[in-house]
């Protein structure tokens, strides 16, 4: 499918790099909960909890290292796509340095960094991680950033780290394109790409079954609220 990219829609786009963010959504760093404005309403659920359910609350060292190495490298990345500087000295500066250097993000143009978008239908919202257009072919790709401990083999040099499945993956982007497509009615994503940011460089993985995706996310969007009814009685 060609890119809908619409220069009539969003004719400054290009100009000011970003989507409108929604001005009645807002992240509460208190309870890490997002607020609804207008209604006054928390949004219960997030893309995450839909796409993976079964995810486990139980936080070992090494997840909690893992979540603060995220949270950094993302805020670096998030400083570096707005501003073009990464920030001050890292503490995960082998993770960052390198995904700066990246040659990818010379080839982009951010469309929105770190975007809070959601469903008011369902009750559902996130944060994405960038949109970017690519500056020769016009197509509008939604990247989501991983970051890994990875294992080098001395005598090979071959690098190895754990990616995160396809199937979580096709439902998290499906969720994500599906809100995107609610409050932007004349966007539309060619592709979506995992970044997996690691100590020894960056590996991507694309995808483009981007409809199969969204499906893939509305099912398990209906299944999540059919089994909270037969669980609750609502």
């Amino acid at each position: 499918m060609m890119s809908s990219f619409n220069p009539t829609a969003y004719k400054n786009l290009r100009e000011s790099k970003r989507l409108p963010p929604d001005p009645n959504l807002i992240f509460r760093e208190s309870d890490h909960k997002y607020y609804d404005k207008i209604s006054k309403r928390i949004f219960p659920l997030s893309v995450t909890q839909i796409s993976s359910p079964s995810t486990s609350n139980f936080i070992n060292k090494d997840i909690e290292q893992g979540i603060n190495r995220g949270n950094h490298v993302h805020a670096c990345l998030e400083r570096f796509l707005n501003t073009g500087h990464a920030g001050t000295q890292s503490p995960y500066e082998e993770w960052v340095s390198k995904l700066i250097d990246y040659r990818y993000w010379s080839k982009v143009l951010p469309i929105a960094v770190e975007l809070e978008i959601c469903d008011r239908r369902h009750w559902i919202a996130g944060k994405l991680d960038a949109l970017v257009v690519h500056k020769e072919t016009n197509k509008i790709i939604l990247i989501d950033l991983k970051t890994r401990k990875a294992k080098k083999d001395e005598k090979t040099g071959k690098v190895t780290f754990s990616k995160e499945s396809s199937t979580k993956l096709h439902k998290q982007f499906g969720g994500y394109l599906d809100l995107l497509y609610q409050n932007y009615k004349h966007l539309w994503v060619d592709e979506c790409m995992v970044i997996y940011s690691h100590q020894y460089g960056v590996d991507t993985d694309t995808f483009s079954d981007l409809e199969e995706y969204r499906g893939l996310y509305q099912s398990a969007r209906s299944i999540y609220f059919h089994q909270q009814n037969k669980i609750y009685g609502f």
